[in-house]
Order: structure tokens, then sequence, then C-alpha cells
């Protein structure tokens, strides 16, 4: 009986650390996805700020 014990302990112990990897892989996506999202933001930004600069530079 103390064997079954052992394996189920370890089974458990299986279970929580692909548990705990996949929390952090999820943990990962997110926050990859948030910086990539903070990038496009900053991009579309400097767009929105440096085309009307060019036209006005054209004008002159």
């Amino acid at each position: 009986s103390s064997s079954s014990f052992n394996i189920i302990i370890i089974i458990i112990i299986i279970i929580i650390i692909i548990i705990i990897i996949i929390i952090i892989i999820i943990i990962i996506i997110i926050i990859n996805s948030i910086i990539i999202i903070t990038i496009i933001i900053i991009i579309i930004i400097i767009i929105i700020i440096i085309i009307p600069l060019t036209f006005h530079m054209m004008d002159t």
C-alpha cells in the first residue's frame, strides 16, 4: 500500500507541475500580447503625429 501511496504522490506532484507550467505559459502569452499591443499603439500614434508634420513640411 505504501508503494501505491507513493505513486499517487508522484502523480499529484506531476499534475501540479503541469498546472504551474501552463499558468506560466499563459502569463507569458498575456504579457507578450500586452507588449505587442502597446508597440502597435505607439507606432500608430507616431504615424498620426508624423503624417501631418510631413504634410506641413511639404507645404512650406
